[in-house]
């Protein structure tokens, strides 16, 4: 009796512990979850280190998943798109249900507390509500769309990346580097650029690609700059 007693209570701590462990894998993947709901556009775009082109286009793919939605859902959407940091404004995209489109601003005083870019809200008396469910279906939407623009991104990146070619910087974007390929003169912008070598570099840095990786040639550009060698005769050792 006492074994068959302590055996029950040995399976009930068992099947306590996979139901603690459940709970507990279940709370972390929700959490996960809504860290990935709540992400807003520039996350997104720093997520798949979208160039500045390959961004505008993320940013016209919103808009039309935003027209999309208004259209089919028949609800007028009010779309946070931007916070003026300096007035304390937030810019509003509103489109109705035929999916025309205007903005208006409002202050922080009339939007809840924890509002955020790329929120969707909706006016519920005289005040206004975060959309959690409109906002998650559009964020969702609005990914899908940046995943796919990123594998266009990085397709044509690849054409550009040239083993043993050496690369001149020429400008520095807000989303990467603008590098020239100084073999065809072909210039494109550069998202994957270790950040190491960033902090190295100014405009007219010499790089190489290697391995499928880009180097820093200090030597070659000082060399360039000081004018003792024309960088198009050079090549990689």
């Amino acid at each position: 009796m006492e074994l068959g007693i302590l055996g029950k209570i040995l399976e009930n701590a068992k099947e306590k512990s996979v139901v603690t462990n459940f709970v507990k894998e279940l709370s972390n993947y929700l959490e996960n979850t809504n860290q990935s709901n709540n992400k807003n556009l520039n996350e997104i775009e720093k997520e798949y280190k979208l160039t500045y082109d390959s961004s505008c286009l993320l940013v016209t793919k919103r808009n039309e998943i935003l027209k999309e939605y208004a259209i089919k859902s028949q609800k007028e959407i009010q779309y946070i798109s931007y916070k003026n940091e300096d007035k304390g404004l937030y810019q509003i995209i509103e489109l109705n249900k035929k999916g025309e489109q205007s903005s208006f601003y409002l202050p922080k005083t009339e939007l809840p507390e924890n509002i955020e870019v790329d929120k969707i809200i909706k006016k519920q008396g005289n005040k206004y509500k975060i959309d959690e469910e409109t906002t998650k279906e559009i964020i969702e939407k609005i990914q899908n769309e940046a995943e796919k623009i990123a594998n266009i991104q990085n397709e044509n990146l690849n054409k550009y990346r040239k083993e043993n070619i050496l690369y001149q910087v020429v400008d520095f974007g807000s989303k990467g580097i603008y590098l020239q390929n100084t073999k065809t003169n072909e210039i494109f912008e550069e998202p994957n650029l270790e950040q190491e070598i960033i902090n190295k570099i100014s405009t007219d840095a010499i790089l190489s690609y290697k391995s499928g990786k880009y180097q820093y040639e200090e030597e070659l550009t000082d060399k360039y700059i000081e004018g003792l060698i024309d960088i198009k005769e050079n090549k990689t050792s």
